[in-house]
């Protein structure tokens, strides 16, 4: 089977990853909802005064998961990550994570442009984040009941 497949479809189906972020030996987790591109990069807004954005601006590694509800007795699938964050700076990045949020959500051009425009002017209280993943990690019983961990190292 296909692994990234696998792991594109588990993404398409879910709304929110958490991840941690860690700096000074004290981890913080968080849960956002996310939009996803064709080479797995994670994209979601968060407030600049979060601890979560504070801590990536210190230390940009994280780790996370991204769980879909599941119901006793049916297969087990999970899907844990590592990899870098940062905060989007560049005009293209932050018009290409747009475009994915937009998709995903189906959010108005109209909001998408107006948030556009705060993001590359600097005037926004909020940023647009990706984490570029560097492995995924999919435990899926439904697909592999016989060896359910499987690496998908980018």
């Amino acid at each position: 089977m296909d692994i990234q497949g696998l792991i594109r479809e588990y993404l398409e189906n879910a709304i929110v990853m958490q991840f941690a972020t860690c700096v000074d030996a004290r981890p913080w987790v968080c849960s956002v909802c996310f939009a996803f591109d064709d080479k797995l990069n994670l994209f979601w807004f968060s407030e600049h005064n979060t601890r979560h954005s504070k801590e990536i601006a210190e230390n940009p590694t994280v780790a996370g998961a991204v769980a879909q509800p599941h119901i006793i007795g049916k297969p087990v699938r999970g899907l844990q990550f590592s990899g870098v964050a940062n905060e989007l700076k560049d005009p293209d990045e932050i018009r290409r994570a747009l475009s994915c949020n937009a998709q995903r959500y189906g959010v108005d051009p109209e909001r998408i442009s107006k948030m556009r425009c705060e993001l590359e002017s600097g005037s926004a209280s909020y940023g647009v984040y990706r984490i570029t993943p560097d492995v995924f990690v999919l435990y899926d019983t439904l697909h592999f009941p016989k060896s359910p961990r499987k690496q998908l190292i980018l």
